[in-house]
């Protein structure tokens, strides 16, 4: 007896059984950082946790390990071939299109090809970097950016994990979370191997911490902490935080940046003196506890971004949404701004966190005008606006703002909002090999901020690199941390086209039905040039 039915059925079950195990391009990283290859901090630590993406890379059902970490698991194992030969990762989990795994610590520093093998079968191998240190800080978003993993430590049975709602005090220990601080001794598979790995430099806020520890966690296999303190003179929801631990060259240069990488992603803690925190650019500390009260909010974000001749064109954006507050402790900020005197860096993609915030309907169309006449931001296929693309449209002056008769969630509304002066960039003629300049300026809104944004890249990567200080500070020097995410050579003003400085108007509040809270931010970005 036959069954012709059963065919297909046959064939398809023989294709899964074959199928080879696939990683994606650039699908080995860190587990914390998530750092692209070409990034300085890129690869991955031995005694560090990594993850592999991809597709037929193990069981269809997640399958997670105990401990003893296995080196085989849901018929999975993974392989790193150094220079003196194979290393077989221990696995934490295992799926059909992630990985997670703790690279042994034996391996060697250098080049390195990652297979994965599924039921016999084995794919192609990734290539990766394996250097001694490749920290990564774990992140609320879990995609190494936004707010840090980390904990204020009030007493030893009080450590709050620090947020917007919960920020820590000048001068109090947080414990930061990371991996990827360096090689152990010991049964790493078994437990932690706790103790000190040496010095990390801390940076919080631009200005650097006193690190009171630094080593594997007593809690985890493969899991880092720092302990720090605190600095005076730093304030705000967002407080960017690096760690950096070594030297690095500029490549096809000789000269070596002692005070710079491979540095960490970049990440963010709150800090306030008292109560929670009030970020400048975004939410003070009552609309906060507003949120915090409520558990939700119903926001309305509106961002113009206008440049000088040649710069680029405008932009012109407007997004509503609801946003929970577990939710929105995640993101990276409102206008993703960090603390004033600091900097942050990124790969140029959106905010993971925000993205998930379900979209409101304010209507159609949002209508800006002003002395340039009028223009419209259309709303998208994923319900946010934005307007065609343009550019001197928008100059320094007063502008209106309207929804015309509403939409299903937010109902009609019109304000008012003001694209600040512009900058007087008074050095703009910087060589480009300046590891650390120093910028300076006249003009802008006095009561505002300057953004000084840099975009670093070279052949497989691109991170933007994105800094605020108050107008009346009038310059600020460039960390050298800040630029140099990727391993372009020349990092600051290294394309003309992409370095710019913009003079940003704190935020403008408005009202409509069905908001809880509307912001309205302009920024009015000018260009200098640089000497090769």
């Amino acid at each position: 007896m036959t069954c012709s039915r059963c065919f297909p059925a046959l064939i398809l079950a023989a294709l899964a059984a074959s199928a080879q195990p696939r990683i994606a391009p650039d699908g080995v990283r860190n587990s914390a950082s998530y750092a692209p290859a070409g990034y300085l901090n890129s690869g991955v630590a031995p005694g560090s946790l990594f993850v592999i993406q991809g597709d037929d890379l193990g069981p269809a059902d997640l399958q997670i390990a105990g401990l003893p970490l296995p080196t085989a698991l849901g018929g999975v194992s993974v392989t790193v071939s150094a220079a003196d030969g194979a290393h077989s990762a221990y696995l934490y989990y295992v799926s059909a299109h992630a990985i997670a795994a703790l690279l042994p610590s034996a391996t060697p520093v250098g080049p390195a090809n990652v297979t994965v093998t599924y039921q016999g079968n084995t794919g192609a191998a990734a290539s990766i970097v394996v250097g001694s240190r490749k920290v990564g800080i774990f992140t609320l978003n879990q995609a190494g950016s936004g707010p840090a993993v980390a904990q204020n430590f009030n007493s030893a049975a009080d450590q709050p994990v620090n947020t917007l709602v919960t920020p820590a005090r000048h001068g109090q220990l947080v414990t930061l979370w990371a991996t990827g601080l360096g090689a152990v001794a010991g049964d790493e598979a078994a437990s932690p191997q706790v103790g000190d790995l040496g010095s990390v430099t801390l940076y919080v806020g631009g200005k650097e911490a006193i690190v009171r520890y630094a080593g594997r966690s007593g809690c985890c296999v493969g899991v880092d902490q720092i302990i720090f303190e605190v600095p005076a003179g730093v304030e705000g929801c967002y407080v960017p935080v690096i760690a950096v631990t070594g030297t690095y060259t500029l490549a096809g240069s000789t000269r070596s940046v002692p005070t710079n990488g491979p540095s960490s992603n970049f990440a963010t803690i709150s800090v306030a003196s008292q109560g929670v925190c009030t970020d400048p650019t975004g939410l003070t500390g009552d609309e906060l506890q507003r949120l915090q009260t409520a558990g939700s909010a119903k926001l309305g974000i509106l961002e113009f971004d206008g440049n000088s001749q040649g710069l680029g064109p405008d932009s012109l954006t407007a997004r509503f949404a609801r946003a929970d507050l577990l939710s929105f402790l995640r993101t990276r900020g409102i206008f993703g701004l960090p603390a004033a005197g600091s900097c942050v860096a990124y790969p140029p993609a959106p905010d993971p966190a925000a993205a998930q915030f379900p979209t409101l309907n304010a209507g159609s169309a949002l209508t800006v005008a002003g002395a340039g006449g009028s223009r419209q931001l259309t709303r998208r296929p994923d319900g946010t606006y934005a307007a065609a693309q343009t550019s001197g449209y928008l100059q320094p002056g007063s502008y209106s703002v309207d929804n015309g008769a509403g939409g299903a969630d937010v109902g009609t509304f019109s304000s008012t909002f003001t694209v600040p002066s512009s900058l007087n960039w008074l050095n703009p003629n910087i060589p480009t090999t300046e590891l650390s300049p120093s910028l300076r300026w006249s003009g802008g809104d006095p009561n505002g901020y300057v953004i000084v944004t840099s975009v670093a890249q070279n052949i497989s990567s691109a991170a933007t690199t994105v800094c605020v200080e108050a107008n009346a500070a009038g310059s600020f020097q460039m960390p050298p941390y800040a630029y140099a995410v990727t391993g372009a050579d020349g990092v600051f003003g290294r394309n003309p086209n992409t370095v710019s400085i913009g003079s940003v108007a704190a935020p403008v509040r408005f009202t409509a039905p069905g908001l809880d809270m509307g912001f309205i931010f302009a920024t009015y970005f000018v260009q200098g040039t640089f000497v090769p």
